[in-house]
């Protein structure tokens, strides 16, 4: 059956053959096959067509317009189809699949696959805290002196204005010594992008297409409130739809991320901890890390930043302080984090990477 339908791949570019290809590999079950055809039309295509909407697959090959094929309705399907018919997971699987020990993404920080929020308020430094980690993801190089795990990095913003993330980008790059070498670094810079974290809007197939194709370690969203437009941050089921949306996009994509979207603080400031947490209970219930980042004044007129895990899922939770100092290089400005948390052991500097691409 496969070889048959590997005969036919010289006629992608025949509509009613493509299709009739397919079909055939939808009823045999072979649905990475059909995935691998499907990716192969679309590299062939400079056209990008507006996703389909949701129908039983077979159904769907059946009506589609032969002048118009929808590569990536098709593509979606079939990942869906591949969902479905994945084996039952087994015990065993899962206990030699996986490690007793927690992995880390950030030594002693971030764990491995984790979903993290990362609160303050306003004015506090978050995106540029955000702006370092992702370099230091996409380049390798330690993240407050703490091994990171390699990866590309899609960094999705609609809360800053795109020349301010250029001027940021810029400076963090420069006090991480990777001026240079910053236009070939693995990152997605999704400015201003249009995506909506919210369930069938249609930016969700076009951000699974890229992270499919991408292949992030890591996602951050800049922010929840400007990235979730329809949904209510104060509204249990609004709030439980994004968790569903990021275990659609892990699920969808085969790509297990960590994800981190950056939140803002209530107006009470006689809370503390994770009570400062502005909106629904279940922004904090839907992740593995919940950091609460905050700015305080020292006697000498300095600015310092602590990050605190008021109420960690694993150990004792993070605890750093640093400070920024923004200054002036030869080729512009130039950001530098510098990290004040006493004790700090030079183990956090080694991170088993074996198995990182």
């Amino acid at each position: 059956m496969i070889e048959e339908v590997k005969f036919k791949e010289h006629d992608l570019n025949d509509p009613g053959l493509f299709l009739g290809t397919l079909r055939q590999l939808a009823q045999a079950g072979d649905y990475e096959e059909g995935l691998r055809l499907i990716r192969k039309r679309r590299t062939k295509e400079q056209k990008y067509i507006e996703v389909v909407n949701k129908s039983q697959l077979l159904e769907h090959l059946d009506q589609v317009d032969l002048d118009n094929i929808d590569l990536d309705g098709l593509e979606a399907k079939f990942e869906i189809e591949k969902t479905y018919h994945r084996p039952a997971p087994t015990l065993q699987d899962f206990l030699a699949n996986t490690s007793p020990d927690i992995p880390y993404f950030v030594k002693d920080l971030i764990m491995e696959k984790a979903r993290c929020y990362l609160v303050s308020d306003p004015k506090h430094g978050k995106s540029l805290w955000t702006m370092y980690l992702a370099l230091c993801a996409a380049s390798g190089k330690p993240f407050f002196g703490r091994a990171v795990k390699p990866c590309p990095v899609v960094m999705v913003d609609h809360e800053n204005a795109s020349p301010l993330n250029n001027w940021r980008m810029r400076a963090v790059a420069r006090g991480l010594g990777l001026s240079e070498s910053l236009p070939d670094l693995p990152l997605m810079p999704m400015f201003h992008e249009g995506i909506n974290l919210v369930l069938d809007d249609p930016s969700i197939e076009r951000l699974k297409r890229y992270i499919a194709d991408f292949k992030p370690g890591l996602i951050t969203v800049d922010s929840l409130i400007r990235c979730t437009r329809g949904l209510e941050e104060n509204t249990s089921g609004d709030m439980s739809e994004v968790a569903e949306v990021i275990a659609e996009l892990k699920r969808d994509t085969g790509q297990d991320f960590v994800f981190l979207f950056l939140h803002h603080t209530n107006r009470d400031k006689d809370k503390t901890g994770q009570d400062r947490v502005r909106g629904s209970g279940d922004i904090m219930a839907m992740v593995d890390h919940g950091f609460l980042l905050e700015k305080v004044k020292q006697k000498n007129g300095t600015e310092t930043f602590g990050l605190s895990e008021p109420s960690p899922r694993h150990g004792q939770g993070a605890e750093l302080s640093y400070r920024m100092a923004v200054t002036e290089a030869a080729n512009g400005d130039m950001v530098n984090f510098i990290e004040l948390t006493e004790g700090l052991s030079n183990d956090k500097s080694e991170l088993d990477t074996s198995g990182v691409v």
